[in-house]
């Protein structure tokens, strides 16, 4: 579980005029209607680009040091052999509360905007502003130390996002009993399952009152009675917390989100308030009929 624990200012190159510009089969203006007061997510113009080589990459890392030691741009307007672009030119505004669904195939750059929006990864072009405190749940096991129990894991993650030592001593009854860990909290979290290790992660998210609060596929493991308590605690925390939810399940998304973007080779190419719409045009995309669904 990664956290950040301040504002985060606009962070990226402002050479977004750079850019390539694309023609996306959503209306943009709907998506920067949001109210200043109520913004809590905006990306403008976001890209970051991977290399498939490992080798030129290590070189192309090198190189891009160098160039900013003499003083240089690193060349994140274009891209150079074996790089690609995960994410290409993302614009949006976010408004605080709610939840939205995030899908698309494999590859089409849904953990790689979460990571960025997480703060993990920094955009190699525009620009990224998220208010507030940030919770997340996004590489598996992510933030837990192995050796140390789960209850000083909970000190631990708790502190990185930001709560105080008095604050989390109050909220520790409140995490074991939610994450129905009683028996295990204090054994090595190394001996943990998966589906303990994501109970006892977002019964910590929750706890901290997160302004954000970004989920990849997490829920996709661990038991089904544990996956509706997390579904009716995402349900009410919706009301002051913003929760973006990358999903292949249409029925996870269709039953928990008010809207949903689709992406497809780093793009965003469909945002809707109907989420049953936006889950039929992504059906339609695999090539999948609707009585199959």
């Amino acid at each position: 579980m990664q956290s950040l624990l301040r504002d985060r200012k606009p962070f990226g190159r402002k050479n977004a005029s750079l850019m390539q510009k694309e023609n996306f089969p959503y209306n943009s203006t709907v998506l920067s209607s949001v109210k200043t007061d109520q913004l809590v997510i905006s990306l403008k113009g976001v890209s970051k680009k991977f290399c498939r080589n490992l080798k030129r990459s290590m070189f192309y890392g090198l190189s891009d040091v160098f160039r900013v030691m003499a003083g240089l741009s690193p060349p994140n307007y274009r891209i150079r052999k074996h790089e690609f672009w995960a994410i290409k030119d993302v614009t949006f505004d976010i408004a605080r509360g709610g939840i939205l669904g995030l899908m698309g195939q494999n590859g089409s750059g849904k953990t790689t905007l979460l990571r960025m929006l997480a703060g993990i990864l920094p955009p190699d072009r525009g620009e990224i502003l998220v208010k507030g405190r940030i919770a997340s749940l996004i590489a598996l096991g992510a933030g837990f130390h192995p050796h140390m129990t789960g209850r000083e894991n909970i000190f631990l993650n708790a502190t990185l996002l930001g709560m105080e030592r008095e604050h989390i001593h109050a909220f520790v009854p409140d995490i074991i009993d939610f994450s129905e860990l009683e028996d295990f909290i204090d054994s090595p979290v190394a001996t943990y399952s998966s589906g303990m290790r994501i109970r006892l992660g977002f019964a910590i998210a929750v706890q901290s009152k997160p302004t954000v609060f970004l989920i990849d596929e997490a829920l996709a493991v661990g038991d089904q009675r544990f996956k509706l308590k997390c579904f009716r605690e995402l349900e009410r925390i919706a009301e002051s917390t913003t929760v973006i939810i990358a999903s292949h399940s249409a029925q996870r998304v269709s039953r928990l989100c008010q809207s949903i973007k689709i992406m497809e080779k780093g793009q965003i190419i469909y945002a809707s308030d109907n989420v049953q719409e936006g889950i039929n045009y992504y059906h339609s995309r695999l090539g999948i009929h609707k009585d199959n669904c």
